[in-house]
């Protein structure tokens, strides 16, 4: 029994200096994967993501009709994809939800560089698709 108890405590102190360990953004999006099925809510992409491209891309005509034209669900699927790579690149999303989040001007062009990259090629690969 005491057996149990140690490894029991052993395991929980490694999950602990794990978490610690990790960025917060990667944490968040473990603890929603994980708390998803239990809560059924889901953070909304397709509104934030919807307004961003409408505001921010001026100079990328194409991907904003393309966005545009993307259904709740469609965008919702892209965003959540997006936020899955943002997390594992590192790259702060806070502000696309939030604009009161504190992000430096630097981090927020670059994450916007990203969403921009990640949207072109899923813009490509589905145009291949349809062909």
């Amino acid at each position: 029994m005491h057996i149990l108890i140690f490894v029991g405590l052993i395991l929980l102190t490694g999950a602990a200096v794990w978490a610690s360990l990790q960025p917060r953004e990667k944490l968040q999006a473990t603890w929603e994967e994980i708390s998803t099925p239990f809560t059924g809510k889901k953070k909304d992409w397709a509104t934030p993501l919807k307004a961003w491209a409408k505001a921010s891309l001026n100079e990328e005509v194409q991907l904003q009709k393309w966005l545009a034209s993307l259904s709740v669900e469609g965008l919702q699927g892209l965003g959540e994809k997006l936020a899955e790579f943002c997390t594992e690149m590192n790259v702060n999303l806070d502000w696309l939800h939030d604009p009161k989040a504190k992000i430096t001007p630097e981090a927020k062009k670059a994450a916007e560089e990203t969403i921009i990259d990640y949207c072109k090629m899923c813009q490509k690969a589905v145009k291949q698709q349809a062909k």
